[in-house]
């Protein structure tokens, strides 16, 4: 997911106040502001839930940060596109060109690890390589195991 959960919290939490229902923040995200739907305003939630950004409170949900300290630019929106998952390929090339490895570099490198490691897949291939370079893979893997459908 790429949106900015903080900044996307921050919105809802300034609009709407500090303490919500769970059913407020989809209204508001889906039939209110009409940018998610609902079940995509749900993953928000849940994700947000996932990663501390938001705390239980009975039937109310808070933010765990000050709102008002995350900068929201002016023309801040979601759609359902931001939901949709990374392909782990593009991701494991966008951190081997920060560490200044080509993209041919990056595909040598994995094409020769499955020809010598014939049970292993290019997404696995990658995170190898990434491990070499010093790199952390875990976005990698995480985006390979949510395209399998395992929820980590």
């Amino acid at each position: 997911m790429s949106v900015d959960l903080r900044a996307a919290l921050a919105y809802v939490f300034r609009s709407r106040g500090p303490r919500l229902r769970e059913s407020d923040i989809v209204n508001f995200l889906s039939a209110e502001k009409g940018w998610i739907s609902p079940s995509n305003a749900r993953k928000l939630i849940s994700m947000a839930l996932e990663r501390g950004l938001l705390r239980r409170r009975g039937q109310y949900l808070e933010p765990t940060f000050d709102p008002s300290g995350v900068p929201v630019p002016l023309d801040f929106y979601l759609d359902n596109r931001m939901f949709e998952v990374e392909d782990p390929m593009e991701a494991a090339l966008s951190l081997a060109l920060g560490k200044g490895i080509s993209r041919e570099g990056l595909e040598s490198e994995i094409r020769r690890i499955t020809s010598e490691n014939p049970l292993l897949d290019e997404v696995a291939a990658a995170i190898l390589v990434l491990k070499r370079l010093g790199l952390d893979p875990t976005q990698v893997a995480t985006l390979r195991l949510a395209q399998l459908g395992i929820k980590v």
